[in-house]
């Protein structure tokens, strides 16, 4: 095998180890393969260089996220970017699916080849993202339930039912991770429009994985 640069992606302590793992497994038998991108303390000891810290990543909860989500997105941008400019032939997405999945789809479309290694709960997504997966990765590893992927399947459902528009931006932005601009084109709307559903559908969401049925439309 050539000398090569694998794109990689971790999000949590378990997926720094399982990373881990996997780094040592391919560098025992090629050595000189190089691993970028966001690593934890276990993957840097198993040779992989850290563009950024798996703790950037290291976010609890579904309405940590949505708080989070404006620091995830300039996050994704720039690891394309720069997984780009180092001509990444393959990338590694280390479970992590609602920070992975959209970078995976970003990433094939510009000609690399990608894994997702430790799979989403597919089951608990909506029958589209099975084929979601299957046609961005180039294979699925290991799949593992995960209850806050159904919550939040849940609450995307109740936001469906009443801002059927807004639930689609969630979807085409959050787990498609398209600009504000690609949103609009697709949808036939304006970025503004993009813009204004998206600020209330994060927190129509947030409402609704706090209080429930309480939350109103």
């Amino acid at each position: 095998m050539a000398d090569i640069t694998i794109g990689i992606v971790a999000g949590e302590a378990s997926g720094d180890a399982l990373a881990a793992t996997l780094i040592r497994a391919v560098r025992s038998t090629h050595p000189h393969v190089r691993f970028v991108g966001v690593a934890g303390p276990q993957m840097e000891a198993a040779g992989c260089e850290a563009w950024y810290s798996v703790e950037q990543l290291a976010v609890r909860g579904l309405l940590e996220v949505i708080r989070h989500l404006p620091r995830l997105f300039f996050l994704r941008r720039r690891l394309r970017l720069r997984f780009l400019d180092a001509r990444v032939p393959l990338f590694i997405g280390v479970d992590a699916p609602d920070f992975n999945l959209g970078l995976e789809a970003r990433l094939k479309r510009s000609g690399a080849r990608c894994v997702h290694f430790v799979s989403p709960s597919v089951w608990a997504w909506r029958r589209e993202r099975v084929h979601k997966i299957a046609l961005d990765g180039s294979a699925v590893v290991s799949p593992e339930p995960g209850e806050d992927l159904v919550a939040l399947d849940d609450a995307l459902r109740a936001l469906a039912a009443v801002e059927s528009r807004q639930a689609k931006v969630v979807e085409l932005r959050f787990f498609g991770g398209m600009t504000e601009e690609e949103t609009a084109d697709l949808l036939e709307i304006s970025t503004d429009t993009v813009l204004r559903d998206w600020k209330k559908a994060k927190l129509w969401l947030w409402r609704e994985l706090r209080y429930g049925k309480k939350n109103g439309p």
